[in-house]
């Protein structure tokens, strides 16, 4: 079974289109390319309750792993951790291995410790700390119910950092399976003339999924087809996209398509 993989985005600044959800883009392809399905992307304002709620709903749903991004600054409105805490109906405590990440950066900024710093060390009980290389707020890493939940900074590079460190742990969870995709342009036909093909195709392959997009420019409209397939072997994945894409491209020819 492929694992599955939930992110919830969190920030006023994404619900308002203040900020292009950039976060949630990057996350999906990267966790999709180390064997999971990314199933739901929910985006949640700054607030307790909504956070909570976000959280317990994608925990009812069984994934292997829940991101989470944003809020674990040190400002008043950084409560993705209070939010988790609730979640998880636990408290939150000064976590040590936090606290000390943060001070040893503040340190080297020749910047005294506060209580809004220190607050970016509350943690849910029993959660782990996550070093930010190129940020002050700790990523936050706990376990419940045998789903892994991971906080990360909601600022892109510090984000990054910190999701790559756990690469390992993502991949052993998600074991053996592949994710592979190729596409290619299609002009001169239209999406209805394809569409019946690529359902007829679809029904041959079990571990593919076909989907074309209609994209429109000053200079003409095409179509771009995307093949894409999870499989726990990648042999028999990439020959099931590779005979795929030969087949449809063999039709959109047939019917006087123009590959690109």
């Amino acid at each position: 079974m492929v694992a599955t993989c939930e992110i919830i985005n969190i920030g006023n600044e994404l619900l308002i289109g203040k900020i292009v959800n950039s976060n949630a883009s990057w996350l999906s392809n990267k966790i999709t390319y180390l064997g999971y399905n990314v199933s739901r992307i929910t985006v949640v304002s700054d607030n307790i309750c909504e956070i909570a709620n976000s959280i317990q709903e994608a925990q009812s749903r069984h994934p292997h792993v829940i991101i989470i991004t944003g809020g674990l600054g040190p400002t008043f409105d950084d409560i993705t951790l209070e939010g988790l805490a609730k979640a998880l109906n636990v408290s939150t405590k000064l976590n040590q291995k936090a606290l000390n990440m943060i001070k040893k950066k503040y340190v080297t900024l020749g910047l005294n410790m506060t209580k809004e710093r220190i607050k970016m060390a509350k943690f849910p009980e029993n959660a782990d700390a996550l070093q930010n290389p190129v940020g002050t707020a700790p990523g936050c890493l706990i376990k419940s119910n045998d789903v892994l939940i991971i906080a990360l900074p909601g600022v892109p590079q510090e984000m990054k950092e910190i999701f790559e460190s756990l690469t390992p742990k993502f991949k052993k969870i998600s074991g053996k399976f592949f994710f592979d995709e190729t596409s290619f342009d299609v002009t001169g036909i239209s999406e209805s003339e394809l569409a019946p093909f690529v359902k007829n195709i679809m029904e041959k392959y079990d571990l593919i999924y076909i989907k074309s997009h209609p994209q429109k420019t000053k200079q003409c409209s095409k179509l771009e087809i995307h093949i894409t397939g999870f499989g726990n072997s990648d042999q028999k994945l990439r020959k099931q996209i590779s005979s795929a894409s030969l087949q449809l491209k063999e039709y959109i020819l047939s019917i006087n398509g123009i590959i690109k």
